[in-house]
């Protein structure tokens, strides 16, 4: 593959780092596997109008615009024609900070995306965005054999006012959502006994309603044969950002 970049010097945005950093991945992860025998990756920047964009080109497989109309909404995936997950969730980063995404793409001859953002004109000042988190509260449950992880997302959670139960084993987790529902299950993917895939696959089976987010290392990306047959909704990457974890919960939480 080979990446070109035309970065010139743009005016500065407001937003949370962090936010737009994992949206940004995201499209240069899919555009990466949406060129399985290798191409050219184009990121560009520039100004248009009061906004300021970032546009990530790839030459891959490219979508149908039936498929692209649907690239945005929540739990599509385009994995087959070479998008990836998580379109949805970049549309949310990029709406919490009052911007715009366009896809322009053609079967065989790749994809853009760009993402829009307004010029901050103020003082240069960094502001939060106002009031990104705006969904239901939920019942979720945490599956993760590492007592630090654990704490520091379900401190997270609680303070975003859902109401959350924690357990260190699959084999519990199975266990809990046999005898009461969740909304959602957050679930590591490499534990001892049963897995997170595994964990995923019964829960599902038992509460079909529920949806299940796995957290993998940093380094792990699952194919999407093994989201396929877990039946999760989405993969995150550790270690994540807060505001990551909480705009993927905000999705599956909206969602019908």
């Amino acid at each position: 593959m080979m990446p070109v970049s035309r970065l010139p010097k743009v005016k500065p945005i407001s937003g949370d780092a962090g936010d737009l950093r994992e949206a940004l991945t995201n499209v240069v992860f899919n555009a990466m596997e949406a060129m399985p025998q290798g191409g050219r990756l184009t990121v560009t920047t520039g100004i248009r109008g009061d906004s300021v964009f970032i546009e990530v080109e790839d030459t891959g497989v490219g979508m149908s615009p039936k498929v692209r109309e649907k690239a945005l909404q929540p739990f599509f995936t385009t994995k087959p024609e070479g998008t990836g997950l998580g379109l949805s969730l970049v549309h949310g980063a990029v709406k919490r900070h009052n911007g715009q995404i366009e896809i322009r793409s053609e079967p065989g001859k790749g994809t853009a995306v760009t993402l829009l953002f307004p010029i901050d004109f103020s003082t240069g000042e960094v502001r939060e965005p106002a009031e990104p988190y705006l969904t239901r509260k939920g019942r979720i449950l945490i599956v993760d054999d590492n007592p630090e992880i654990t704490q520091a997302l379900r401190e997270t959670l609680e303070e975003a006012s859902h109401e959350v139960m924690a357990v260190t084993t699959g084999e519990e987790g199975i266990r809990v959502c046999r005898e009461a529902p969740f909304d959602i299950v957050i679930t590591d993917v490499g534990m001892p006994g049963i897995s997170g895939l595994e964990t995923s696959r019964a829960i599902r089976a038992l509460r079909p309603t529920t949806r299940i987010i796995l957290m993998t290392a940093w380094d792990v990306r699952l194919s999407p044969q093994q989201m396929e047959e877990s039946a999760a909704s989405l993969a995150i990457q550790k270690p994540f950002e807060k505001a990551r974890i909480l705009s993927a919960i905000e999705e599956l939480l909206s969602s019908p």
